[in-house]
């Protein structure tokens, strides 16, 4: 009986191990998850800010203000993503593409490195960026 005994309760044992075990995987789920949606936010943000022509110094002090974003080069890093994505979504508009002709287009063209690595290009309406993506 003592065996038994033993079994039963080395099975109560691994099912609180197993139980602990889950609960802390949906623990990281869900702060993955709020971090994404942070970054999301953050983007939409800048996004906004970018089509009421703010000045990236502006949006620093915004970020800084309302995100807790103390590193320059972090907001930074935003603001380029923001700005990149944002000149995507114009060129996208322009050319009338969906799904994905979208996606091939933007791939085929690479587009957001080249928008990341040529500041000057986030500035560019988007007649010029179909003709600089479609030359190169």
């Amino acid at each position: 009986m003592d065996w038994k005994d033993t079994l039963y309760k080395a099975g109560i044992v691994l099912k609180e191990s197993i139980v602990e075990f889950i609960e802390r995987q949906c623990r990281e789920e869900v702060d993955n998850a709020k971090e994404m949606q942070r970054e999301d936010d953050i983007l939409r943000a800048i996004m906004g800010f970018v089509d009421l022509k703010a000045s990236d110094m502006m949006i620093l002090e915004l970020l800084q203000r309302h995100y807790g974003i103390d590193s320059i080069s972090e907001g930074k890093s935003y603001i380029m993503d923001a700005r990149s994505y944002y000149q995507c979504d114009k060129l996208k508009e322009y050319l009338g593409l969906k799904g994905a002709a979208w996606v091939r287009y933007k791939t085929e063209h690479a587009i957001l490195d080249k928008l990341k690595k040529n500041y000057k290009l986030l500035e560019t309406s988007p007649e010029k960026l179909k003709v600089y993506f479609e030359k190169e």
